[in-house]
């Protein structure tokens, strides 16, 4: 199995790269169940051109196991990660998200603030939480491929 890069791996185990928002030009498939057995949390959507708000909003609820009264809008989904249960670390994984963004980008500034507000929201209590995007984000998310 290929294992994500070392750096990566290290910079995010050890807390080297600060809880927030980041964008890479490439995650690698399995970083997702390599954080998970390190004891992450981890979400993982995919996410390419044609996937519409619905569905984005559907995959996160299942993803993350967002109750069955999930009202499927932004709010609800703003909610619901703020309710979300995990020990320290939470890493939500948006594979294809410069695709996806490039054809609905007024939703994925939406979504990018969504996640933001998740992140300031557990940092309050003591979490880390990473938005791990992959592509080119619509607004000034910082590199991680600069980062490592």
């Amino acid at each position: 199995m290929f294992r994500p890069s070392p750096d990566l791996l290290t910079a995010l185990s050890q807390r080297r790269l600060a809880a927030g928002l980041w964008q890479a030009d490439h995650l690698d498939p399995s970083l997702g169940p390599v954080l998970s057995q390190l004891g992450w949390r981890v979400i993982q959507l995919d996410l390419d051109a044609g996937t519409n708000k619905d569905q984005l909003l559907d995959a996160l609820g299942v993803a993350a196991g967002f109750p069955d009264h999930y009202g499927r809008n932004w709010d609800a989904a703003a909610d619901c990660l703020t309710e979300l249960g995990f020990d320290e670390t939470l890493a939500i994984i948006v594979n294809g998200a410069g695709v996806w963004a490039a054809q609905n980008e007024a939703d994925a500034r939406i979504f990018l603030s969504v996640l933001s507000d998740a992140v300031a929201w557990f940092a309050a209590d003591g979490k880390a939480v990473y938005g791990l995007w992959q592509g080119v984000a619509p607004t000034g998310v910082p590199s991680f491929d600069d980062a490592c």
